[in-house]
């Protein structure tokens, strides 16, 4: 990585498509620091500023692991009753909840004491899924119906609402009480209010859309095939600015650089990095790498040093 201002006191760590071995940056230097050497190819790793531990899943097992991030040692091995799809974070908990489709399960897994909670056993195939900003309820699709449901808990039980149909999905967000969806083949963002199981909008994108982020009231949609953001304000409930990237292959990943307004742009096969700076809604940096990013986490240092235990809030 070439040196980057932005990623002064961050930890950052790097996946490939091709490796087991996770490279650890501090700071803005340009070479890693060391490899972590994992237990096979990663396809998702989730991490909190709130909690030293990351959640690491891998291509074909039924295993999840989680690592301590102060001294990038495995901490514990989690087995799953079937290899997991997707996962996202309640980062006001520290709670990552998994989604494994074959199980018909979501597991809730604790950031805080690197040990499964919960299973919440399902009627449907949870695919991809999606945490709300309060952190008390989720939506998540059904891999064999590709319809969408929000899942709460009702009476001390879990209860799955249907929603709404659903097509080939990259990307969903839930935030305030409305569910966004992203078609990567239809190229539409729907908005759904989630209490009335409402579509409220649809918007059209550009070109196949992979990736998505909140910022304030605006979200943030990467569309791959014609290397362009699309800025959604959910104010105005439309598109207030179509920020063109450049040509230099798919990019595919949008992540967040914490506590700054900043979004760092990647693609497996790019071998660039894309500064966007989310208040200007524009690309501020591009910078050459020499590796092809599958996975990246962004934490910041003095938040990771300064991590302890607190008293467990109400989640889902």
């Amino acid at each position: 990585i070439a040196p980057l201002n932005e990623l002064r006191n961050k930890k950052t760590m790097i996946s490939t498509d091709r490796s087991k071995f996770v490279l650890i940056y501090n700071g803005e230097g340009k070479n890693s620091l060391y490899e972590l050497k994992l237990n096979g190819l990663p396809s998702k790793i989730v991490a909190s500023n709130k909690s030293k531990f990351a959640l690491v899943m891998y291509f074909g097992s039924k295993t999840v692991e989680i690592i301590d991030l102060t001294n990038e040692r495995m901490v514990s091995q989690i087995n799953l009753d079937d290899m997991p799809k997707d996962a996202d974070l309640d980062s006001i908990n520290n709670i990552a909840y998994v989604a494994s489709a074959n199980a018909s399960s979501i597991y809730m897994i604790d950031l805080n004491s690197a040990k499964l909670i919960k299973v919440i056993k399902l009627e449907q195939s949870p695919d991809r899924v999606a945490v709300s900003n309060d952190g008390k309820s989720l939506c998540f699709t059904d891999r064999n119906t590709q319809k969408i449901y929000s899942l709460k808990l009702v009476d001390n039980s879990y209860v799955a609402k249907l929603i709404a149909d659903g097509k080939n999905l990259s990307r969903i967000l839930f935030k305030n009480g409305n569910i966004y969806t992203i078609s990567r083949t239809d190229n539409i963002m729907s908005i759904y209010n989630e209490d009335e199981a409402f579509l409220t909008g649809e918007i059209k994108l550009h070109e196949k859309p992979t990736d998505a982020v909140f910022y304030q009231d605006k979200i943030y949609i990467l569309c791959a095939q014609d290397n362009i953001v699309d800025v959604y304000d959910t104010k105005s409930q439309k598109i207030v600015e179509n920020i063109v990237l450049d040509n230099n292959g798919f990019y595919s990943k949008i992540t967040m650089i914490p506590n700054q307004p900043n979004a760092l742009i990647t693609g497996i096969q790019t071998k660039k990095f894309l500064l966007l700076n989310l208040d200007k809604m524009m690309i501020t940096k591009k910078q050459n790498s020499n590796i092809d990013v599958a996975n990246i986490v962004i934490i910041d240092t003095a938040a990771l040093q300064n991590t302890q235990k607190e008293p467990q809030k109400e989640a889902l």
